[in-house]
């Protein structure tokens, strides 16, 4: 399971993004993988990403020129037995 967060802030003309991935489970072991993300921009373009998940509690940071609207945690439905909230916080 995934409990993810995310902001996005302005910050000189660019658009930071910052995502916290948290691996939440019972009795078990961190899994290190790699995660697909999708950063979709107030355009209606999006970007797809792919990142090491290393650590649990991880902060990836993303800097773009164009305003980011939403993350979406595995776009593809690809990682199995997975179970995931992605939340904005302000």
């Amino acid at each position: 399971m995934y409990r993810n967060e995310y902001k996005i802030i302005k910050k000189n003309e660019k658009w930071i993004t910052e995502l916290r991935i948290t691996q939440i489970q019972e009795n078990a072991e961190f899994f290190r993988m790699i995660l697909p993300i999708r950063i979709k921009y107030d355009d209606g373009s999006y970007e797809d990403i792919k990142v090491m998940n290393s650590v649990d509690d991880e902060i990836f940071t993303f800097i773009s020129e164009n305003k980011p609207e939403q993350i979406i945690f595995d776009p593809n439905d690809n990682i199995i037995l997975k179970s995931s909230t992605t939340n904005r916080i302000d």
